[in-house]
């Protein structure tokens, strides 16, 4: 029935009380409200009976809608995923409103029943030294009180302990002295790298267990990528195999996650989980002298090299072909001394020294809260 909007009549004293009339009034007045429920039956109530939006909110979990390609409907994407970054001015505290958590600062402990996202993406991330193509590393375990593992003759596991090693480096970065703090038993326990065992045949490590990289006499006993070396917790009765992954963002105690700050870095791709100091920024000072009759007065190049960290400057002279390939473009070959430069990072000269800052927090993306 069609609303009617008007009365059918004028009712007034002298209208006749004719019970026929009545119910013609009465008629319309039902009419009309049929059909306003019928109205309000057909109005969508929620925003999935929209006739333009998607169907389902399953797997749709973190995501936002927006308009599609075509632009004549509404789907669902994703604008930030679990430990995307973002640079703000504003200093966030995470809470059911704000999925958003400081980077630049420690973590130590982050329980799945208040980061009902985060945690769980945490402690279930697994570093790889080859971007994301070997998770599961392999190594044979000697018998001993925090025995050491002998890892794989590769470059994958070598690299390994190498961006091991970088992460300590970054973590025991102390910004007072303007270097590395003492690597000894004290910067491993408060360091708490984990590695979770996914099979063994050593009697003592079990399957599922966690372990912390642990410090031995000296950091050669500890982490070493020439031989291969990474030293654990727990105790062994035999020998064995294992396979194990590294897990930077678990604890060793519970099954809460933890963040590792990122400060005072610059990002870089290629690689994420583990952090790398970018330290080698020092400038080069080039005295060449000598003239074009080389048979006469010679040839030589004196390099002074300002890095932090190195214990002093770099001093190389001597005579010999010039490089004319990155990093040591200038730089006299031969008797140049790179040793320092080796523990510290490479020279990146040109452009790729330019002055690095910006006033932004840096936040990462935790998901729900609650």
């Amino acid at each position: 029935m069609a609303v009617t909007a008007g009365k059918t009549r004028t009712w007034g004293k002298t209208t006749p009380a004719d019970g026929d009339l009545l119910e013609t009034e009465f008629n319309r007045i039902y009419g009309n409200t049929n059909d306003l429920q019928a109205q309000v039956d057909g109005i969508p109530k929620n925003f999935l009976q929209l006739p333009d939006t998607p169907s389902s909110y399953a797997t749709q979990k973190r995501r936002s809608p927006v308009i599609n390609n075509a632009e004549n409907g509404i789907v669902f994407k994703s604008l930030f995923d679990l430990g995307d970054f973002k640079y703000s001015q504003g200093i966030y505290t995470p809470s059911a409103s704000v999925p958003w958590m400081r980077a630049d600062m420690d973590w130590a402990s982050l329980a799945p029943a208040t980061y009902i996202d985060f945690a769980p993406y945490l402690t279930g991330f697994n570093y790889s030294s080859d971007e994301g193509t070997t998770t599961d590393y392999t190594a044979t375990v000697e018998v001993a009180t925090n025995p050491r593992l002998t890892l794989t003759n590769n470059t994958i596991h070598t690299n390994l302990i190498r961006h091991l090693l970088d992460d300590l480096r970054f973590f025991a970065w102390n910004e007072s002295i303007n270097d590395i703090d003492t690597i000894d038993a004290t910067r491993f326990t408060n360091w708490g790298m984990v590695i979770e065992i996914v099979s063994s045949t050593a009697p003592g490590i079990s399957a599922g267990s966690k372990q912390l990289i642990t410090w031995g006499t000296s950091l050669a006993q500890t982490l070493d990528p020439a031989s291969r070396i990474i030293r654990i917790s727990g105790t062994t009765s035999g020998t064995g195999n294992i396979t194990f992954r590294v897990k930077p963002f678990a604890r060793q105690s519970d099954a809460n996650g933890r963040w590792r700050r990122i400060n005072d870095a610059v990002l870089q791709t290629g690689f994420s989980g583990l952090r790398r100091l970018d330290q080698a920024q020092e400038h080069q000072h080039v005295i060449v002298y000598g003239g074009q009759n080389q048979s006469i007065l010679g040839y030589a190049t004196i390099v002074f090299d300002s890095q932090s960290g190195s214990g002093g400057p770099d001093l190389s002279v001597g005579a010999a072909a010039v490089l004319t390939s990155e990093p040591y473009k200038g730089v006299t070959a031969g008797t140049y001394s790179n040793n320092i430069r080796t523990a510290n990072g490479i020279h990146r000269g040109g452009n790729k020294n330019r002055p690095r800052a910006a006033g932004a927090y840096l936040n990462v993306f935790v998901g729900e809260v609650a």
